[in-house]
C-alpha cells in the first residue's frame, strides 16, 4: 500500500486550512507553505471540494477553508477523497483463486479502514501525541493442519 502524493499534498493543505481557522487561504500560499506548485495544489483540491471537505471563496478575500470543522473530517474521508476506496484486491466475492484468500484481504481493507476513521483532522492538528488503541481485532486468522501440512 502507497499513499500518493496527492494525498500526501491534500492532507497538508488541510492540516493548514485547519490551523488558520476561518480565515481563507490562497492555493499559492498553500502552495508556497509546503512547497509544491499552485497548479498541483489546485488540482488536489478540486476532489477535496466535491467530497465536500473544502470550500473556495472567490474574490479579494478569497481562498479555501474548511467545509466541516476539523473534528468531522476523518483521514478516511480525505483518504477516499483523493485516492477512492482502499482495496488490496479486486475481487467481488471470496471465490477468487487469483487472490488465494480473499478473506484475508478484506479484513486488512476493514481494519485499515476503521483505523483511517478514527483519526480526524483535530487530532492531525493537535501537538498531543496520537495514541491509537484497537478494540475487538477484526482480523482473525485460523490456520487448519491437515496430516501436519499448513493449509
Amino acid at each position: 500500500m502507497i499513499l500518493t502524493t496527492g494525498f500526501k499534498t491534500g492532507l497538508r493543505c488541510l492540516v493548514l486550512l485547519a490551523q488558520s481557522g476561518p480565515r481563507p487561504l490562497s492555493a499559492r500560499s498553500l502552495a508556497e507553505t509546503i512547497g509544491s506548485s499552485e497548479k498541483y495544489v489546485e488540482q488536489v483540491l478540486i476532489p477535496l471540494r466535491r467530497a465536500e471537505i473544502v470550500r473556495s471563496r472567490r474574490g479579494l478575500n478569497g481562498g479555501y477553508v474548511l467545509a466541516r470543522v476539523p473534528s468531522a473530517i476523518s483521514l478516511a474521508d480525505v483518504y477516499r477523497a483523493l485516492q477512492g476506496p482502499f482495496t488490496l484486491c479486486g475481487c467481488t466475492d471470496d471465490e477468487c483463486e487469483e487472490c488465494v484468500r480473499p478473506e484475508l484481504w478484506r479484513s486488512l481493507e476493514a481494519c485499515w479502514d476503521q483505523t483511517l476513521e478514527t483519526v480526524n483532522l483535530a487530532q492531525m492538528v493537535s501537538a498531543r501525541r496520537l495514541v491509537l488503541r484497537t478494540g475487538q481485532p477484526t482480523l482473525w486468522v485460523d490456520l487448519w493442519y491437515q496430516d501436519g501440512a499448513g493449509i
